[in-house]
Parts: C-alpha cells; sequence; structure tokens
C-alpha cells in the first residue's frame, strides 16, 4: 500500500456510484485516470482543478482518492472547534460554539434558535390573525406542541388582517 499526494486535473465521471478523477502526480509520482473518490456521507463536492488529492494505492491497479483540499481558498479565520461549510467564492456557513451560525464573512450572525423561539412565543401571546373569507380564521395562539414550546404561528397565503390582542 501507499499514499501520495496528487493534483486534480478533472472530474472525469459523476454519475455513478463513486465521482471519478483525472489525478497529475508530483514529480516522481504516479499519474491516474479515472480513479474513485470517496466522499464523506450527506456531503457532495465537485472539486476544482488544480486542487491536491490524497490518494492511497492498494496495488499497481486500484487507487483510491480519500481526501481533497484547496487550501488557496480555505477558510483560515477560524476559531479553534468552528466548522465551516464554504465554497471558492467565497459563501460560507460556519457553525460557532456558542450556537450561532454565521452566513458569509460572520460580520452578521443568524440568530440562535433560542432567539428565534423568544420572538415567536411573544408573537403568539400577543398578536391574533383573521384572515378573509378565503382562509381559516385563526384567533386564539396556536397550542404548545410535544415539546412544551409554541409552534411557528403559520398565516394562510391569503390577504391577512393582524389584530393587537
Amino acid at each position: 500500500m501507499r499514499i501520495w499526494r496528487a493534483l486534480v486535473k478533472a472530474v472525469t465521471a459523476d454519475d455513478g456510484p463513486l465521482q471519478r478523477l483525472l489525478l497529475a502526480g508530483f514529480a516522481g509520482e504516479t499519474r491516474g485516470e479515472g480513479v474513485e473518490r470517496y466522499q464523506p456521507y450527506g456531503l457532495a463536492t465537485k472539486p476544482l482543478a488544480d486542487t491536491e488529492a490524497l490518494v492511497i494505492s492498494i496495488d499497481a491497479s486500484q487507487a483510491l482518492v480519500v481526501a481533497v483540499d484547496c487550501s488557496a481558498h480555505r477558510p483560515q479565520d477560524l476559531e479553534s472547534g468552528d466548522v465551516c461549510l464554504w465554497h471558492h467564492s467565497g459563501t460560507r456557513v460556519t457553525l460557532k460554539a456558542d450556537g450561532k451560525i454565521h452566513l458569509g464573512d460572520g460580520s452578521d450572525p443568524v440568530a440562535r434558535k433560542s432567539d428565534l423561539q423568544a420572538v415567536v412565543n411573544f408573537v403568539n401571546a400577543h398578536m391574533h390573525v383573521e384572515t378573509t373569507p378565503v382562509g381559516p380564521a385563526l384567533t386564539t395562539p396556536p397550542a404548545s406542541s410535544p415539546g412544551g414550546t409554541p409552534d411557528l404561528l403559520l398565516v394562510p397565503s391569503c390577504s391577512p388582517k393582524v389584530v393587537t390582542a
């Protein structure tokens, strides 16, 4: 068995159970065409040309790509424990230790579920929605869900009339 690094030159097939890559080895390393690439469950990517790959060769005829990295675009400002899903164009979703989710550069974090739940609780307790005859009227706050917190107040897609309690 041999472990080696290569450059991804192209994705040669992406329609079967495993993606296949055209690889170019660094100086003195084996080159591969149609090398199978394993990806983590629930995550699918299509690597850019000239990204680096880590390859395991089982024997002379079998090689597997087990990791692909694009160090030129990789986020380098993460804090210890952060998890980041990123795209080379700059789009990012970062999971932070405090429970917040940051989008983009992280300067405007998305609220935590508990923050959103506080707003929903306030709205459910202080406002009632009535709709035109096209849809049903909701004149009392919704019942609590099995977990004990009110469900999000859903308004039918007709023109609602909001009435304060």
